[in-house]
This record gives C-alpha cells, sequence and structure tokens, in this order.
C-alpha cells in the first residue's frame, strides 16, 4: 500500500509551521546545521528538515521535545495570558 501523507486541519498546519519555523531560527541562532542538531539529538537530519518547514504532521511529541531540549527550550508559555501551566 503507497503512502499518502496526512492533511492536518488548517490551524494545525499553521502551528506545525510555527513551531518549526521557531526550532529552525533557534537552530540558526545556536550556529548547528541540521547535521549537527542530528548528532546531538538523534532525529535523523531529513525528519528535522521536514520538522521545520511544518511538513512532519506524525512527528512524535517527544521528538519534537527533544530537538526543542538541544536547541535550550526548556518550558512553553501561553502568549494569550489566560493559561500559564508551569
Amino acid at each position: 500500500m503507497p503512502y499518502h501523507a496526512r492533511t492536518p486541519h488548517p490551524a494545525t498546519a499553521r502551528l506545525l509551521r510555527t513551531v518549526g519555523f521557531l526550532g529552525r531560527n533557534l537552530r540558526v541562532a545556536e550556529g548547528l546545521s541540521q547535521r549537527e542538531l542530528e548528532r546531538l539529538s538523534g532525529v535523523d537530519q531529513t525528519t528535522i528538515s521536514r520538522f521545520e518547514r511544518g511538513l512532519a504532521p506524525g512527528l512524535r511529541l517527544e521528538r519534537v521535545a527533544t530537538i526543542m531540549a538541544v536547541l535550550g527550550v526548556d518550558h512553553l508559555r501561553s502568549t494569550t495570558g489566560t493559561h500559564d501551566h508551569r
């Protein structure tokens, strides 16, 4: 059976792109290539590339957390100000 990429809900797709863009900006700010991030995180470079472009809707949260932790993210804060789960 051929592989067919899932098409996420439009709001989900926007959030995937936003998180991926954040990851890319953090990686670049750290002076890391995708290959270097692969070595540090254990997440394959092609997966990192898809994540940064918002094209990995099936990427496990654990892998996203690993990438972000390597890039120095240790917590997330709500930008709406209505929910702050610490």
